[in-house]
């Protein structure tokens, strides 16, 4: 809701409506972020299965790729480009279906762009050919964005019907597990930094760090044994120098 506000009261700027946005004035509180404990690839797909048709293959997408909630509402056909195999993340959708609009991403680190799998590229294939590049990748049956209410609102549908199984707070559980995925397969901090569109690996590692496997057991073998002591000395009777 900040960001759309924010979106709101730049369009006012320059449509000279205001001189200055007084969204500028007010600070973020910083939300620091808490360890994840990602969802498990069985978990995921009982979700996929309960969702409808045209929320399950959204959900499918966010697990291969990791988008937020806002960027994948937000996809619209001309950024995806099967042939390269690749999806451009430059923009989000906030706000509701009537009233939204594009913002900028989350931050500058956001704008990226990510491969996707052959898998992947069948799941897109049927959504996007033919179609107007403006088109948005997912549209509700209804009309319009699928945007984050829609989403969230589904998401509290299928963990309604699925009261053992525990899913998170919503969609963001999709893109922790994407996470957990690339860490359990050897991606490096950095990597799933960049894929992620996070501001800096500084924030991966304080969600993610406890994912990643300890690194004592290979540093104690790196340079263990690569000299040897002399066999004649010993600690309690050394070589004679001068020996």
């Amino acid at each position: 809701t900040m960001a759309y506000m924010t979106l709101l009261f730049s369009e006012a700027v320059h449509d000279k409506k205001i001189r200055e946005s007084p969204a500028i004035r007010i600070s973020r509180r910083r939300v620091e972020a808490a360890p994840s404990s990602p969802l498990t690839v069985g978990a995921v797909q009982a979700i996929v299965d309960a969702m409808h048709p045209w929320f399950g293959s959204m959900a499918i997408f966010v697990a291969a790729t990791g988008l937020r909630q806002s960027e994948v509402a937000g996809l619209t056909v001309d950024r995806v480009d099967l042939e390269r195999g690749s999806v451009l993340v430059d923009r989000q959708w906030v706000g509701g279906v009537e009233d939204g609009g594009w913002a900028a991403p989350k931050t500058p680190s956001s704008i990226r762009r990510i491969k996707i799998g052959p898998r992947t590229i069948r799941l897109l294939r049927p959504l996007v050919e033919g179609r107007l590049g403006g088109a948005f990748v997912w549209e509700h049956p209804n009309g319009g964005v699928q945007n984050g209410q829609r989403q969230s609102v589904e998401w509290a549908r299928v963990r309604k019907r699925m009261p053992d199984l525990e899913m998170g707070r919503g969609w963001h559980q999709l893109r922790h597990h994407h996470a957990s995925q690339l860490i359990a397969a050897g991606a490096s901090p950095v990597a799933v930094a960049s894929r992620l569109g996070h501001k800096d690996v500084s924030l991966t590692l304080r969600v993610y760090a406890h994912l990643w496997e300890s690194d004592d057991d290979k540093l104690a073998l790196l340079s263990d044994g690569l000299l040897t002591a002399n066999h004649h000395e010993t600690t309690t009777n050394p070589a004679d120098p001068n020996d």
